[in-house]
């Protein structure tokens, strides 16, 4: 056994200074083996289906890190910080299922339906709302990074008049094709003061009698304000005649619709965002554990081969040496 061993990974007289364990016909052999092994992960991924990448719980993972992301994109340009509304939410996967459904996509539904009525139907009362819409982007990096391309949308990501957001991202058919819609809704909460008019006594000789006016309730009246991607829409609920505060924007349309394209058309996206996966990522992590093992093995046969002899070497055994650590330096990281 220790003749072996020494033959195999020692450098001495009888193996001609060579440890058999790193021959280049070896060497070469190791090298289309773990080439091999990578190649099968990587179609092992491309046949995974599209579902595997839009479940439920995935993209509401990357609903929440759009939320994240506007709010790091906000603290840059010093606007305040959003609050994540369940209301508001509601609204936006409301909006999102209705363009799955219906198969459009689209600031209005076929129906007319705006920003307004989704987020109306809530219970959700305004100053101001606004819309951002995009389909094919299923991460929330990308997503993000598109709305800010487009100075419209831009301009509702760190609109200083909002103060709460909701975020939802659904998957669902559109020309054909798997795809994912995304919906954000911006708003502005309305307050609601009361104005309460004290009563007035009256007094009359002999006899006091006090008249009670009615207690008013005012309520602002307001507008939607419409910044890139927002439908313009009165949204008041008057009860009496006495606006307290108006609020009111002329509408700006977006400037085009955003359409990407989603990531797994692309080979070599699918195969990064794979990785992500929890179901798969085990197969990653399992692979990564091989070629890092695979790393330590041959760097510590390639430190016997150099140190020990020293005098005695083979120039061709350590550079093919080296080039298959590096290999698996580079199947390890990617």
């Amino acid at each position: 056994m220790k003749r072996t061993l020494k033959k195999y990974f020692i450098p001495h007289a009888e193996n001609n200074y060579h440890p058999h364990i790193l021959h280049t016909k070896r060497a070469i052999f190791y090298s289309l083996v773990f080439l091999s092994c990578k190649l099968i992960i990587f179609l092992f991924v491309l046949a995974l289906p599209v579902t595997v990448f839009t479940s439920s719980d995935i993209l509401s993972q990357e609903a929440k890190k759009v939320a994240l992301l506007t709010n790091e994109l906000r603290a840059q340009r010093n606007a305040a910080l959003l609050n994540s509304n369940s209301k508001l939410t509601m609204a936006a996967a409301a909006k999102a299922m209705d363009m799955v459904q219906k198969s459009y996509f689209s600031h209005s539904s076929p129906s007319g339906e705006t920003v307004s009525d989704f987020v109306r139907k809530t219970g959700y009362r305004y100053m101001v709302v606004g819309e951002n819409l995009a389909i094919g982007y299923a991460t929330a990096a990308e997503l993000v990074a598109a709305w800010q391309k487009s100075p419209t949308h831009m301009a509702n990501l760190v609109d200083k008049d909002y103060l709460d957001l909701g975020v939802s991202l659904e998957a669902g058919e559109y020309k054909g094709q798997i795809s994912v819609f995304a919906v954000q809704h911006f708003a502005e909460p309305m307050n609601l003061p009361v104005v309460e008019v004290k009563p007035k006594v009256a007094v009359k000789p002999k006899t006091s009698v006090v008249k009670k006016s009615t207690s008013t309730l005012a309520v602002v009246s307001t507008t939607t304000k419409n910044i890139s991607s927002t439908s313009s829409q009165i949204n008041s609920t008057q009860t009496t005649s006495i606006v307290l505060s108006e609020k009111t924007t002329a509408p700006i349309l977006a400037a085009g619709a955003l359409v990407g394209k989603p990531f797994w058309e692309n080979p070599v996206q699918k195969y990064q965002h794979a990785k992500e996966i929890s179901s798969v990522n085990n197969i990653f992590g399992m692979s990564r554990n091989i070629f890092l093992l695979a790393v330590i093995f041959f760097s510590f046969a390639l430190a016997l081969s150099i140190f020990i002899e020293f005098k005695r070497q083979h120039p061709h055994i350590i550079a093919q040496t080296t080039g298959l650590v590096g290999l698996l330096v580079l199947l390890f990281l990617v």
